[in-house]
């Protein structure tokens, strides 16, 4: 453990942060947890729990119930795992006690773990007997000054008229990068006599404290600025930036961009992977600037963001038409008991955002001046029926008991932009919106007991989004629609949902349609008129019958998921449309676990003419039809697990990688097409099927799981045949995959599947796609010949390779430099050792960058022992895996 303290805006964070990206490729795991104090607090400390595990072990929406549950949970899941742990900004001892393990932590973590703390507190540290610790110490006098030119000038040394300037400005500072940083953005294009006016106000004024020199900096900014710092500083720390914007945008009714660039070029604001990042005293100044807007009466304040001040002033009805924005956070779920009076004295409220919150009753009047809206769990069924919603922008009451039955609220939301009533299970039904034209975004997610969507939602014309995911219930949606901006629109789950609307006319923004797992049978030939849809999701349609031709006329259509449909039986002409005169651009498509006929096929695949992956796993075909010989973009084809396939008739002319493991049925006829010399010729193909028999055009072949040969110059293009059973232990793709040269040098290349493979297959694949030869061929010496062996090993035993064999693809390897038998001539005393492993340590991303040792292939001059060489090795493909030996 090393711990790293000292004083608010000293550079801590920003040296764990450097520190993590230095090190982090040499953990299995990395979580940084920034502003524990913070987070603990607000959200308490299972959300860093949850968090934890979340990062470590890369899985979502982790619950633990609480902390004490969580503390064995995190111990007993990564006690094996070498990980790093930054916790960031610990004040308190029950942080590391439920995040770190206690005073006994040393076998929460796998070994070779590491855990950085920064704190405020060296007592901490102490007390938790970490040994290591660093106090992070103020800039010396010429980093300081460097920092202070860099934000003063924007360059590294500083004009010699502002050298007086910025010996006073580093004086005062006293090495603190912060006030260095914020002082001289806040004199950067200052005059020297107007730098030397601000210095003056410093040093006029107390300026022991930090938050007083910040406040010089808020004193510079203008009105609207200001507005938008104090929302910083109170309500926005830690948020995503998109969302920060939204909410402001639509609570202040002008766009925060400017003033949120000014803050971020005083320093005020970071933007740190998308969210807001404000170090503590800024946020303390900002919220004491509104405390001081009166001391002993929070309900005078304009924003309201401590609980307890909320609480009291709601409770004892002090509110004012001085307050603009309430964001009531409770850290758990709490009733709270009020006469809903307090909102009407606040005649200026313009965002009130409420969650974890159950009161005892809704308001009995909402302020006409409320542009967002954000009440989690709104304890009435409708808003107050006096409520002047007309400036109103914002509007989610999810999981609330709104029900609308007042249809002329509905028609006062005139600058309505995102309306969210997602959980709202008392509403059944979505009554006229027609009143709220500017709608962009409508959630109505999870409402169990919705049964009817208006009409007048399908001609909403400034639409983005419609979300009606697990509406179980619902059975009716507009009738027709015409939405000209609509982007998304999902229906998920909803089972009760049989038909789907006709679409009146061309919709050309709308880019994904989700109907995955709905009850509808038919789509209209209409659907034809979404012609920006790239993305069409019909997966689990269990009652989907037939597709409209129309679909795969859509113009922009790449992706088309119908798996799990088994009763899809027929592509439907429409008048003037068949599928010869189709001209589809899907170019990834799956019909997974479906009922596919032979006349379904034969119809299918002419709508499928320039798709590029086609996917029919687990299907009944009996006959892939000689049909498919007009997909002429076809390269990938996935037959696993068509346990009826019998008949292959023909392959479409550029099929380079086929599979179809287990499809046991499949005539000897047809397996001779997968073997035909010619497909495997110019190389490229990977092939995956049943059978036991070794092609009779390989140049050279064994029995059993390795063979050799030896190369010269640069190594050979070649087709690898392997014959055997594969076993069901592995969980990954089947392709062999290269990962690294690593020590000897070894070149391993990771062979597995998902499917159980328990009868003889064939896999033909070309070596050169699964890794280069320019990996290495740096490193051969001219006309020297290397030994190569390739072996398949099997650390689990379920393995057993029959056969295994090379074809020489002569057009790209010269004849004379690769033998089967050993040369006569001297060989370099290395080898390259190729190997099918079925276990893998670890996996690569694409980028990934590693250094390994390996001896080089010419021996040094003192006689046999070689200078190992350091080879920095750059993974280039997508899904590596790698065994690091």
């Amino acid at each position: 453990m090393v711990g790293i303290y000292g004083i608010g805006g000293i550079g801590k964070t920003t040296l764990a942060c450097a520190v993590c990206n230095f090190v982090a490729d040499q953990f299995e795991g990395l979580s940084f947890l920034s502003d524990v104090r913070e987070n603990s607090e607000k959200h308490g400390l299972v959300h860093l729990q949850e968090t934890l595990l979340s990062d470590i072990l890369e899985e979502k929406d982790i619950k633990l119930g609480n902390e004490k549950r969580g503390t064995p949970i995190i111990k007993s899941r990564l006690r094996k795992k070498k990980i790093l742990l930054i916790l960031d900004d610990v004040d308190k001892m029950d942080q590391l006690e439920h995040l770190a393990g206690g005073l006994h932590s040393v076998d929460w973590f796998g070994s070779g773990s590491r855990i950085i703390i920064t704190t405020r507190d060296i007592h901490l540290l102490d007390f938790y007997g970490i040994e290591r610790t660093y106090e992070v110490d103020g800039l010396n006098q010429e980093e300081a000054l460097e920092l202070f030119s860099w934000n003063a000038s924007r360059r590294k040394q500083i004009t010699p008229s502002y050298q007086e300037i910025s010996k006073r400005v580093i004086q005062y500072s006293n090495g603190l990068p912060l006030s260095l940083e914020i002082i001289g953005s806040d004199l950067f294009g200052k005059t020297v006599l107007e730098c030397k006016s601000a210095l003056d106000h410093y040093e006029t004024n107390p300026h022991d404290d930090i938050l007083k020199i910040l406040k010089v900096s808020y004193d510079g900014l203008k009105e609207y600025e200001k507005k938008i710092f104090l929302d910083m500083a109170c309500f926005f720390k830690g948020y995503e930036l998109s969302d920060v914007k939204n909410i402001l945008h639509s609570g202040r009714g002008l766009a925060p961009d400017y003033a949120i660039q000014v803050l971020i070029d005083k320093c005020l604001i970071k933007i740190v992977q998308c969210r807001v990042r404000m170090h503590n005293l800024i946020e303390n100044m900002g919220k004491q600037i509104v405390r001081q807007e009166s001391p002993t009466n929070s309900g005078e304040h304009s924003r309201l963001w401590f609980s307890k001040d909320i609480l009291r002033v709601l409770k004892n009805n002090k509110g004012s038409d001085k307050t603009e924005i309430i964001m009531l956070h409770l850290p758990k779920e709490k009733e709270v008991h009020w006469d809903g009076t307090a909102l009407e004295k606040m005649k200026n409220l313009k965002i009130l955002v409420v969650k974890n919150a159950r009161f005892s009753r809704g308001p009995s009047a909402l302020p006409e001046s409320l542009r967002v809206l954000k009440w989690c769990r709104y304890p009435e069924s409708s808003l107050p029926a006096d409520f002047d919603a007309k400036k109103l922008v914002i509007l989610d009451l999810s999981m609330s008991s709104i029900t609308f039955k007042n249809p002329m609220i509905m028609m006062k939301f005139k600058y309505l932009m995102e309306m969210k009533l997602s959980g709202c299970e008392l509403l059944k039904e979505v009554s006229d919106m027609s009143g709220a034209p500017n709608l962009k975004k409508l959630h109505l997610d999870n409402c169990k007991n919705l049964v009817e969507v208006h009409d007048s939602v399908g001609f909403l014309d400034k639409l983005e989004c419609l979300n009606l995911n697990h509406c179980t219930s619902l059975r009716v949606l507009p009738r027709g629609m015409y939405l000209t901006s609509l982007k998304t629109m999902s229906l998920r789950r909803c089972t009760s949902l049989m038909s789907f609307p006709e679409i009146l006319g061309k919709m050309e923004n709308i880019r994904y349609l989700d109907l995955i797992g709905s009850a509808i049978s038919v789509l209209p030939f209409s659907i034809g008129n979404l012609v920006g849809l790239t993305r069409l999701n019909l997966n689990k349609c269990t009652g989907l019958v037939e597709l409209p031709i129309s679909v795969f006329m859509l113009p922009k259509l790449e992706n088309l998921e119908a798996n799990y449909c088994d009763r899809l039986a027929q592509v439907r002409n429409g008048e003037g449309q068949d599928h010869e005169t189709v001209s589809s651009s899907v170019r990834d498509a799956n019909f997974n676990y479906c009922y596919l006929t032979e006349k379904f096929l034969a119809t299918l695949l002419p709508c499928l003419c320039n798709v590029t992956s086609l996917s029919l796993n687990s299907s009944n075909i009996t006959v892939l039809p000689s049909s498919i010989s007009a997909c002429l973009s076809l390269t990938e084809l996935y037959l696993n697990e068509c346990k009826e396939l019998r008949e292959i008739r023909s392959l479409p002319p550029n099929i380079k990688y086929l599979s179809a493991i287990n499809c046991k049925s499949l005539t000897s006829e047809s397996k001779e097409i997968l073997l035909n010399q010619k497909l495997h010729e110019t190389g490229g193909t990977h092939f995956k099927f049943p059978g036991s028999a070794i092609p009779s055009w390989l140049n050279y072949s064994r029995r059993g799981p390795s063979l050799r040969f030896w190369f010269r110059n640069k190594f050979p293009a070649i087709t690898l045949c392997v014959v055997g059973v594969f076993g069901s232990l592995l969980k990954c793709k089947m392709d062999p995959i290269l990962t690294a040269m690593i020590q000897a040098p070894v070149i391993t290349v990771f062979a597995a599947t998902k499917y159980s493979i328990q009868t003889n297959h064939t896999i033909l694949s070309d070596l050169l796609i699964e890794f280069g030869s320019n990996k290495f061929e740096r490193f051969l010496i001219e006309n020297k010949w290397y030994s190569a062996e390739i072996s398949f090993e099997d650390i689990y035993g379920i393995t057993d390779i029959e056969w295994m064999g090379v074809h020489v693809q002569e057009h790209k390897t010269n004849m004379a430099d690769i033998q089967f038998t050993e040369p006569k001539l001297t060989m370099v005393d290395s080898k390259f050792w190729i190997h099918f492993i079925t276990d893998v340590g670890k996996q690569l991303k694409c980028g990934d960058a590693y250094y390994c040792y390996l001896p080089p292939l010419r021996p040094n001059e003192g006689g046999e022992d070689y200078d190992w060489l350091q080879v920095y090795i750059l993974i280039l493909s997508v899904g590596l895996h790698c065994l690091l030996l």
